[in-house]
């Protein structure tokens, strides 16, 4: 189980009588004790009691680290015989630091909603891209930075601009398209 800092944890455990094994209330009220990485920690465990020996342990996690060990100990006497254990553990995998984490602006942008995600023009599915970032940025932003789309990436001529007909090297190709009359044949 991979658990988060501030996350509530709780767990279920049973006393038990050292003589038959059967559930059996505690003499008093089970103490339990957060444990990260094999040290106690002072976070406040409560244990309420539910019915013949059953109890419940609730913890809020405080702040964890990648990889962190987490358990809940808990201790009880029955029938003046004292017994200790961990009821619960799991491993701690943090919540995004928006402050020093690498992808905070990506991941800030995603939960918000605001902002433009950062983007490597390297690969897309895994396809290695040719040509530089700036090319590669200009070529999807002349393409699908439109509010209304007029054609698909299948409109587009499979040729080299200026090199023969289909592809114009104009800025604004709409200004540079009229249409011609051209005469093949002359009948008399």
């Amino acid at each position: 189980m991979i658990v988060q800092s501030a996350q509530v944890i709780t767990a279920d455990f049973v006393t038990s009588s050292p003589a038959t094994g059967a559930a059996t209330i505690a003499d008093s009220l089970p103490v339990g004790t957060l444990i990260i990485n094999g040290t106690d920690n002072a976070a406040s465990v409560t244990v309420t009691s539910k019915t013949g020996g059953k109890y419940n342990a609730a913890v809020t996690l405080p702040t964890l680290a990648n990889g962190d060990t987490v358990q809940l100990r808990v201790a009880a006497t029955v029938a003046t015989v004292a017994g200790i254990g961990v009821v619960w553990q799991a491993t701690g995998s943090p919540q995004v630091d928006l402050i020093d984490d690498p992808n905070a602006t990506a991941v800030a942008a995603v939960k918000t909603g605001l902002g433009t995600l950062p983007a490597d023009l390297v690969s897309i599915g895994g396809t290695i891209l040719a040509g530089t970032g700036a090319l590669i940025s200009a070529a999807f932003s002349k393409f699908f930075n439109k509010a209304t789309p007029t054609g698909t990436i299948n409109s587009l001529p499979d040729a080299v601009p200026g090199a023969g007909p289909g592809v114009s090297t104009a800025t604004n190709v709409a200004s540079v398209v009229t249409p011609q009359l051209v005469v093949v044949e002359r009948v008399a």
